[in-house]
């Protein structure tokens, strides 16, 4: 045989290998949907269902899998033959059921033991147990020993390496604890487990409750036994093991709420224990904050805070043992402003779910954002009392009126979506859960009154305490407490129906009163379409302002509490908004200008014409903050629904631009980026750069680099967040040429930044905490490849997670092709964590010049990517697309993700507003036309 024959013959081998492992792997995918489809993708049926578990792990880090046996406790309802529950890439060994017997007399039956099979049904982690006898109904004890693989991707029990050591870390939410043992694993299942961890006599292992024996077993290994755990849903257990270190901190003292002390420890893997003091001592005071609302002690026996080196989310409120990456708990002793307030806002976001999500947890997961709403809003009401200081007073404020762009997409979700399916729950873990829950919360804690709110929060915590609750019991604990009947309706308006409210207001004056007529409609910008005419039960507050602070008030409709007079002479006029439209008359004198959202606390946008705008814009200075932020957010909002153009929201928001709150100050520069980007011509951009600099230079100047202003000895947190905003606008998108260079200075003095790179070491007493980023990234810019390998092996010889985090960021902002390239090829290296590689990326997409290299690139290596992220980051991928402007691009992106979607759960949904995004933009800048201001 010729070697050209011998190539052909190769190549046929090789095509019809290709082919047959095609016509395989579509057999196999239809198996596998044939199974799911015969199988309960969503709830398990309720013939049978668990009422305790005993569950015993033998864990080893070296090891790749792990093996197990559970014992749940059953209530068989109905005579089967077969059991529904869950397990994910579990081989199980031995199932076997043991019944307990059932009737009296005559009819009582023996327990007997029945082998049952098992089988995963089409790998969708639904297991089928059947048998060919019938089980009467009684109570069981269903006995199952297995081995299964640790996961890979962050969840279930997942293998970590820091250091070279191998360590086992857990996440089982929300779907996650099915890979660790067959179990029923839903929320509504939540009964008490007793667990028992068998791990080598080197290792230490963690759970829910106290340790309470210690037996020695054979190979090196030990049986450590906890305390039975309060009931608990699957999704809350917790699991670390490996020769970790401990923290044993001082107890929790008992309070006049709490009778005992709480036990109160920090872990940390081998060598990093001692970073742990800032977040240890900060927790008695957290926690005694939200006991104090509660009215509630603390649920659980101890309180355990781990360090997670790799870990997909920011925290994880498991019962007793909370797991948190590790940037968010290893501060050290003298964290910078912006560690400090993210420390406090996710710890205590973790913290108040003890109470809310774990005391009382919902019972699917459409309310899902019972927890998460609920721990949103509690985290910012407790920060306000705990930690008034570290500026999150608007916070909440903000995060509502960000969330509403998101909202404002026809392919949103309701807050309260019915999940059908697995596949579905991965969608509720998003920002409209989060934000858009919190920021409703907000707005009927106003309705009702802090004070009463406040009283139905312990009602409710109360009536369900270790039990279940949904949306409609929550409510109905509200009414019972406020007297008040209509606040359901009020209430699922908003958590039953996507979209933001919008509010039309114009008004009249006769003789001493005022006639407001307001109109609501669904806020949408430009680009979409909606043909549903969505109402709500809108508690709107206006502040009506003018020179005359004394006045009538009108009819609010029942709400129990209002502002009062503020120094700017404005008072608030409230009611309930039920129908598209509303004529109401108030009497009180004719005002100079109304802003539409008092304190800006209600969740909905408001549209004026241009006159309007003008005529409230000249008032600014009388409103408060937080109303000034809604005025510049409903502003940008007008922009985007073509109800102002760009030409004249540059110009009006310079007062914002000069303003002395810290998180008004950056408010238009999103709108502002998005001008320059795609709406200026070349000509247009040079004087839009100028525009801005002469908006921001003053204020720059005034900060200075090193907090040691007069400003910083007044207000040191919000000195330090303007600065930090300040300076990342100049220096990365005006790019002012001295501030750059200084920033250079700083970043080679950072990492000892030498032609010779022999040795490379970080003095942090040069570089102001709050700027290591932008140094870093303006230095990557700046210098090129000498200081962007520089950085890249700091970065491969540090332990610090915080630093890590900074140094990935700088190097996505390599603007050089050849070392975005390698930016890019980093996110797949085997020196990165799962959870950094999305700092590369998003580092990448927040430069327009590398967004459609970055989308090629990711649709290369889509495949790659699969295997080394989580599916619930998978899902995200789509926005990869939020940057693109075209309709090539839509198309695009639509041919790509499309074949996507029915491979990986929630990719569907996150495609569908990523194509809204297009179409939006596209809407938008041909809208548009010259830009015409003054600089």
């Amino acid at each position: 045989m010729s070697k050209w024959q011998k190539l052909f013959a190769f190549l046929v081998f090789i095509g019809m290998s290709a082919f047959c492992f095609s016509v395989v792997s579509n057999v196999q995918h239809g198996r596998n949907l044939a199974e799911k489809r015969s199988s309960p993708q969503g709830q398990l049926p309720d013939t049978v269902v668990p009422l305790s578990y005993d569950l015993t792990l033998r864990i080893n880090p070296k090891k790749s899998g792990f093996s197990g046996v559970v014992k749940i406790e059953l209530q068989i309802h109905k005579a089967v033959q077969e059991i529904w529950l869950h397990g994910e890439t579990i081989h199980a060994d031995e199932v076997t059921l043991y019944t307990h017997g059932n009737g009296k007399g005559n009819d009582k039956e023996k327990g007997k033991a029945y082998d049952l099979a098992y089988k995963e049904m089409g790998h969708s982690g639904v297991v089928h147990l059947t048998t060919k006898h019938i089980i009467k109904p009684q109570t069981a004890t269903l006995e199952i020993h297995y081995t299964a693989p640790f996961d890979t991707q962050l969840t279930g029990l997942y293998k970590v390496k820091d250091n070279k050591q191998p360590y086992i870390f857990s996440q089982f939410e929300a779907i996650g604890a099915r890979k660790a043992f067959p179990s029923f694993d839903e929320p509504r299942f939540k009964v008490p487990f007793a667990l028992s961890l068998e791990v080598k006599q080197g290792d230490k292992a963690f759970t829910n409750t106290p340790q309470i024996n210690e037996t020695l077993l054979d190979e090196g290994y030990k049986r450590l036994t906890f305390a039975t755990t309060k009931p608990l849903p699957t999704y809350l257990l917790a699991f670390a093991v490996g020769d970790l270190d401990v923290v044993e901190h001082q107890a929790i003292a008992p309070s006049d709420i709490r009778q005992k002390a709480v036990p109160l420890r920090g872990i940390t893997v081998k060598g990093k224990s001692d970073q742990l003091s800032y977040a240890l001592n900060a927790t008695a005071s957290a926690l005694e904050t939200l006991e104090n609302y509660f009215g509630i002690p603390y649920p659980y026996e101890k309180l355990d805070l781990v360090a997670v080196p790799d870990f997909a989310a920011a925290g994880m409120e498991n019962a007793g043992l909370i797991t948190y990456r590790e940037q968010i708990l290893l501060l050290g002793d003298s964290p910078s402003y912006a560690q400090q307030r993210l420390f406090a806002r996710v710890h205590t976001h973790e913290l108040a779910h003890q109470w809310f999500g774990n005391l009382v947890t919902m019972r699917w997961w459409d309310d899902i954002w019972l927890n998460e709403a609920f721990a949103t809003w509690m985290t910012h009401k407790a920060l306000n009392q705990w930690k008034p200081e570290f500026e999150f007073s608007r916070s909440l404020i903000r995060r509502g009126h960000k969330v509403m762009d998101e909202d404002s997409l026809v392919n949103s979700r309701q807050v309260r979506e019915p999940v059908t399916s697995n596949d579905m729950i991965i969608n509720a873990f998003d920002r409209i859960t989060y934000l858009k829950g919190g920021a409703v919360l907000q707005m009927f804690e106003r309705f009702i009154g802090p004070e009463v709110f406040r009283k139905g929060v312990q009602y409710h915590l109360e009536r369900f305490a270790f039990g279940h609750a949904d949306a409609y019991e929550f409510i109905e604990s509200f009414e019972k407490v406020s007297g008040k009947t209509n606040l359901k309706a009020a209430f699922f308006s908003f958590l039953t129906q996507p979209g933001v409210p919008e509010v039309e207001l114009d008004w009249r004056c006769v003789n001493d009163s005022v006639v407001l007529n307001i109109k609501q409609s669904r806020y949408l910008p430009l680009g979409t379409h909606d043909n549903n005419k969505s109402l709500w039960n809108l508690p709107i507050c206006v502040t009506m302002i003018d020179d005359n602070p004394l006045f009538e008030q009108g009819d609010h409709n029942g709400l129990s509490e209002l502002n009062g007079l503020s120094e700017q002479n404005t008072k608030p006029f409230c009611s309930i908004i039920t129908e598209a439209e509303q004529t109401i008359k108030v009497q009180r004198r004719c005002p100079l200008a109304i802003m539409p959202n008092n304190e800006g606390n209600g969740y909905y946008r408001f549209r004026y014409d241009q006159d309007q705008w003008q005529a409230l814009l000249q008032q600014l200075p009388r409103l408060s903050p937080a109303e000034k932020y809604a005025v510049a957010n409903n502003l940008a909002a007008a922009l985007k629904a073509g109800d102002v153009d760009a030409s004249f929201y540059i110009q009006a928001v310079k007062p914002f631009t000069q303003a002395s709150e810290w998180d008004l100050v950056t408010t238009p520069v999103d709108e502002l980026k998005f001008i320059a980007d795609y709406i200026a011509n070349p000509q247009e951009k040079e004087q839009l750069a100028a525009y801005l600099d002469i908006l921001y230079r003053p204020l720059l100047d005034k900060l200075g680099l090193q907090a040691d202003t007069e400003q910083d000895k007044t207000a040191p947190v919000a000195t330090s967040l303007l600065r930090r905003n300040i300076v990342r606008f100049m220096a990365l998108r005006v790019k002012e040429p001295e501030l750059r260079r200084q920033l250079v200075i700083l970043a080679k003095e950072f990492i000892n930044y030498q032609d010779d790179m022999s040795e490379i070491s970080a003095d942090k007493s040069l570089l102001n905490p709050d700027l290591v980023s932008t140094a870093l990234s303006v230095a990557v810019q700046e210098l090129g490849h000498p200081f962007f390998k520089a950085l890249k092996t700091k970065i491969s010889a540090s332990a610090d997670s915080t630093f890590r985090q900074q140094g990935l960021m700088a190097l996505g902002a390599a603007i050089e092709p050849e070392l975005a390239e390698e930016v890019r090829s980093m996110v797949l290296s085997l020196s990165i964590k799962n959870n950094e590689r999305g700092y590369l990326l998003r580092s990448q997409m927040s430069h327009v010049e590398h967004q459609k290299e970055v989308y090629q690139w990711l649709k290369t290596y889509f495949a790659v990517m699969s295997t080394v992220l989580p599916e619930s980051v998978m899902a995200f991928t789509p926005r990869v697309a939020d940057g693109f402007c075209s309709e090539a691009e839509a198309e695009d992106v639509q041919d790509f993700f499309g074949e996507k979607t029915r491979d990986i759960a929630g990719v569907k949904h996150h495609l569908a507003l990523a194509l809204e995004r297009i179409r939006i933009c596209i809407a938008i800048k041909n809208h548009q036309s010259g830009l015409q201001f003054t600089p």
